[in-house]
């Protein structure tokens, strides 16, 4: 399973939401930390902060779960990932009082919401499941739009990427979804080159094979 990468800053304000924050005054017990956004999550109930969050995505999470999404480098819906991390954040909101920081809790969730998608897809998996119902033909079109292939083997395909370890699938999202050349990776810290050919050829081969082909080079290489 993908591991943690480098999160928000924690004073990262969500988009178009100012950084001014009240300070309490010196006469008075200092309140837990007011940062911008959050009180947009002060509701009675969780439905309540789910309308406003749904309403022009205030907080800027499918930002955030798009950068999420490039950090971790698992190929899993955005649009899914969006949608669920904004039903943790409205539960979660019940209980949130200020710490952590608003852009540190706000990832949490994310996270949370992205273990519980990688999750579902590898029990789905493991199941095997024959057949594809509708919603798994919503949750799995960029990948049967991007390879050409039918909902259950794109299903299939993203459980082996999403299981290969960090940096192979660091490497095939920098250079086949991003676009980027083998030395800008290299020079990123990801080198040497004859590595980053390899870690990208054996994601292509994952998915191409439907299983994890194995490290043609030995890791502990140079």
């Amino acid at each position: 399973m993908p591991s943690h990468d480098r999160p928000f800053p924690d004073d990262d304000p969500a988009p178009g939401v100012s950084r001014v924050r009240q300070e309490p005054p010196a006469d008075r017990a200092p309140e837990a930390p007011q940062y911008p956004g959050c009180e947009l999550l002060r509701a009675s109930r969780p439905r309540d902060v789910l309308a406003r969050l749904t309403d022009g995505d205030p907080l800027g999470l499918r930002e955030r779960c798009r950068e999420r999404l490039r950090l971790r480098a698992v190929l899993v819906s955005e649009n899914r990932l969006f949608l669920r991390s904004v039903a943790r954040v409205a539960y979660a909101s019940m209980t949130y009082r200020g710490t952590p920081a608003l852009a540190t809790w706000l990832r949490e969730r994310i996270d949370q919401a992205l273990r519980e998608l990688l999750t579902e897809d590898y029990e789905a998996d493991r199941v095997e499941e024959p057949q594809a119902d509708d919603e798994d033909e919503e949750r799995y079109a960029f990948l049967t739009d991007v390879l050409g292939v039918d909902t259950v083997v794109a299903r299939r395909a993203s459980v082996v990427f999403n299981s290969l370890p960090d940096p192979v699938r660091q490497a095939f999202w920098a250079l086949v979804i991003e676009g980027k050349s083998i030395n800008r990776h290299v020079a990123e810290g990801h080198g040497p080159g004859r590595r980053v050919r390899a870690r990208v050829k054996r994601a292509i081969l994952a998915i191409s094979l439907l299983r994890d082909p194995g490290d043609p080079l030995d890791e502990e290489a140079p």
